[in-house]
């Protein structure tokens, strides 16, 4: 390894180059890398003040604040691994997690008074203010035994055993990633990002990595904000931004809302989707809007395999049939691929290293989804199988045809069904249930329903508190269905399909 190729080295080369360049543009501020790095530098110091050390582990709540990303910028500088939580995540639900990861500490910028402590240090002048040439070799020589082996980041996604699963992924994966994608994307200097996406979803990978380390500009969306889709257009049509991330179903929900306009956003160039399928009459609609003036770009990829293996740009030949998603794309060069069994419809296996090293402290899941293959003494190729059934042509165009288990993607979140049940089991009261994700056109947002059975079947006994101590909002069944009994098959197994018929004829 070497020092030109950690992360570090791009923000010596975006310092050199102009040091006043805007990293974060909100809508009445600017900070431009210069002063975002010397707030990392105050970041690092109080890391080092807790003993805090290369390889650790600690937790952040992200409000999208110069602070914020200051601190995972410090991170990056010492090789110190983080993850982002939901604020409104559950104490149980934190605790499950905290017993995965060991943090060492954590950071709450949804806390009025820890921002304001930095606030008041920032005017009495507390943030280190260094000379640019001294700034830059400090940072040299402080980041340069960070390998492009060593863990950056973990993400969190749903568990099928009730406990969310930890993906961390590796600094070299992640330096491919920003250099794949400025090359897909143009991102060059003038290029402004959105910052849409929730820092502890993993689209939000893409917003930061992929702007910060790619010396652009990103606009930071704050979450509290999302909900009012006319204030969020009128910001990033403002501020000019040129490429736009986010999952289809706020696309969906800005359309229904009538935000989306031809005389606004002018200035994208490139809409980005992904996270979830995006079916091709709906995307025709939004097409329509804007296909004179951007591209339209749909991407693929599970957190194992960092955040995006695959993109399609979306041409007027593709709502040639309509009855159908649109296809999830080529797989980058960064990374390759085989159909199980080598044929052109099966599981989707990604391989290269790109792939998660395997979920934190759970060797029992890496040993199901992960597979290590060595060639030699010295070559190893990951294997990860993504449960995602997909059809390849000839070409190697990828078209998804459902997955192998339970999982869904809702509201772009990644979602294991049997986590839901699993809670819902917890329930003392309970005899039986079965969740089914319902959409009836394919074109609606679709809902999360719980069937249940209870033992007395009294309902008033049935606890939801339950899950509200362990599941997320997104995560939580929109309705409950009482049944005396759930309906099973010839194996003995409760019937999805006849559950699935019973709300097609509601």
């Amino acid at each position: 390894m070497t020092f030109n190729n950690n992360l570090s080295s791009k923000i010596i080369g975006i310092l050199k180059d102009d040091p006043n360049k805007v990293a974060l543009e909100y809508e009445n501020s600017k900070v431009s890398y210069f002063e975002l790095i010397q707030i990392s530098f105050f970041f690092i110091n109080d890391l080092e003040k807790k003993g805090i050390k290369k390889n650790n582990t600690i937790v952040v709540f992200h409000d999208k604040s110069k602070w914020a990303y200051a601190l995972l910028i410090a991170c990056n500088i010492k090789g110190i691994k983080y993850t982002n939580l939901d604020p409104s995540i559950s104490k149980k639900r934190k605790r499950n997690i905290e017993l995965l990861l060991k943090p060492v500490t954590e950071y709450n910028f949804f806390s009025t008074k820890l921002i304001n402590l930095y606030e008041k240090l920032e005017l009495k002048e507390a943030i280190f203010n260094f000379d640019l040439r001294f700034l830059i070799k400090i940072l040299k020589n402080i980041s340069q035994d960070v390998l492009i082996s060593d863990l950056c980041y973990i993400m969190f996604t749903s568990g099928s055993t009730g406990i969310p699963k930890g993906v961390p992924i590796k600094f070299g994966s992640v330096i491919n990633f920003i250099n794949w994608s400025k090359e897909r994307f143009k991102i060059s200097k003038s290029s402004k990002l959105s910052g849409l996406n929730p820092m502890y979803f993993d689209n939000s990978i893409f917003d930061f990595y992929c702007s910060i380390y790619n010396g652009c500009t990103l606009v930071p969306v704050a979450q509290e904000s999302i909900r009012n889709t006319k204030k969020v257009i009128e910001l990033l049509h403002k501020l000019s931004v040129t490429h736009w991330f986010s999952v289809p179903t706020f696309i969906i929900y800005c359309m229904k809302m009538k935000s989306l306009r031809s005389e606004r956003l002018c200035s994208i160039k490139y809409f980005i989707f992904g996270g979830e399928g995006f079916h091709k009459t709906k995307l025709l609609e939004f097409y329509n809007i804007y296909c004179k003036t951007a591209k339209f770009i749909n991407v693929y990829g599970p957190t194992e395999a960092t955040c995006i293996c695959s993109s399609y740009e979306v041409d007027s030949d593709t709502f040639l049939d309509l009855n159908d998603l649109c296809p999830i794309g080529y797989i980058s060069p960064y990374h390759d691929f085989k159909i199980s069994k080598n044929k052109r419809k099966g599981e989707l296996i990604l391989i290269g290293d790109q792939i998660s090293p395997g979920y934190i402290n759970d060797i029992n899941k890496k040993n199901k989804k992960f597979k290590i293959i060595k060639l030699n003494s010295e070559e190893i190729i990951s294997h990860y199988y993504t449960g995602d059934i997909v059809e390849v042509s000839a070409d190697g165009l990828l078209n998804f045809r459902g997955r192998t288990d339970l999982q869904i993607k809702h509201m772009g979140y990644r979602i294991e069904l049997e986590e839901i049940e699993f809670h819902i089991a917890s329930n003392t009261n309970v005899s039986q249930t079965c969740v089914i994700y319902h959409q009836k056109d394919n074109l609606s947002f679709g809902e999360i329903i719980a069937f249940v059975s209870l033992n007395n079947n009294e309902t008033k006994n049935f606890n939801h508190s339950i899950l509200h101590e362990n599941l997320p909002s997104y995560m939580k069944p929109m309705r409950y269905i009482f049944l005396d009994t759930l309906p099973v098959n010839k194996n003995g197994k409760i019937d999805r399909l006849e559950l699935k018929r019973r709300l097609n004829h509601e």
